[in-house]
């Protein structure tokens, strides 16, 4: 880490012990293009965390008495996170055009974190690709498993076995999934909001 200076934080999470995580990509550098130009995700970007940014892109950790600490630099893109079921790991999207990962960490005090598990599609299959975009938010059920906007659409991912469970396609970028009541879903992506029923 090369400063104190962070691009645009991200998405945010917080512990029960009150530290907050949350994740620091490199869209504060983002310029606005036109699609047909290509994909907004260019080159420039990883020179400007370089030059003009904190020197990486990172995971990081503000302790409940103010201290920011970088949790990670492992990823390229980190973007959504979320705890485990049981609190004990931090779970990590890495929004890598074409290729969208997770990727967990097991909650300690010192740092930086280490790695435990890789999810991406050699992992999970082609279900994790279902159209353009990028993976984004997600959230984790009591059962460990992982809700998560993947490029098209979104994904529930059994990261035990792992495999996808099921998959819904919406044909377009997803930003984020929070569950409601009633085993209610919500998802959200390019000005739509989306209610979905779960039944397990």
């Amino acid at each position: 880490q090369k400063s104190n200076t962070v691009h645009a934080p991200n998405d945010v999470v917080v512990a029960p012990s009150g530290d907050v995580y949350f994740t620091d990509p490199v869209y504060g550098f983002l310029l606005k293009q036109f699609m047909h130009l290509g994909h907004p995700d260019q080159p420039y970007l990883d020179q400007a965390v370089q030059e003009r940014g904190a020197g990486c892109t990172g995971v990081y950790r503000c302790r409940a008495g103010g201290a920011v600490e970088l949790v990670t630099s492992l990823l390229e893109r980190p973007n959504g996170l979320a705890f485990s079921a049981d609190g004990g790991a931090l779970w990590v999207a890495n929004s890598v055009k074409d290729t969208p990962s997770w990727h967990a960490f097991p909650l300690r005090e010192a740092l930086p974190l280490e790695r435990s598990a890789v999810l991406g599609e050699k992992e999970l299959g082609a279900g994790v690709q279902l159209g353009p975009g990028l993976s984004d938010g997600f959230k984790v059920d009591e059962l460990g498993r992982i809700w998560s906007s993947v490029p098209g659409g979104i994904a529930v991912i059994d990261p035990v076995a792992p495999k996808v469970l099921a998959s819904v396609k919406l044909g377009t970028n997803i930003s984020n999934v929070r569950f409601g009541d009633g085993g209610d879903v919500f998802v959200t992506g390019k000005g739509h909001v989306w209610r979905l029923k779960r039944k397990v």
